[in-house]
């Protein structure tokens, strides 16, 4: 059986650390995409603010698939309350 490499970025959000655990439950290998220096190898550091190099894609190399789910956010860098509802868990109104 081959292991597949996920990269995951939103690991620790809602949706993300369910996606995470699932992939792993099924054997995957999950490397999460952190906005802080990685800690180990389970993670891979990037900056989603950055124009340029906010990921080195050498970091990317042996991934199979990537997933990217942001939250959505103000240009204040607040969640943005237009699609507060947009969330599992949130309703609108």
């Amino acid at each position: 059986m081959v292991t597949m490499r996920i990269a995951i970025s939103a690991a620790s959000g809602l949706i993300g650390s369910a996606l995470a655990a699932d992939l792993e439950a099924d054997s995957a290998t999950v490397v999460r995409l952190v906005r802080r220096p990685a800690r180990s190898s389970a993670g891979i550091s990037w900056n989603p603010q950055a124009a340029e190099d906010g990921l080195d894609p050498a970091a990317l190399r042996g991934v199979d698939a990537v997933v990217h789910r942001p939250e959505r956010r103000s240009r204040q860098g607040e969640p943005d309350p237009v699609h507060q509802g947009d969330r599992i868990g949130h309703g609108r109104g």
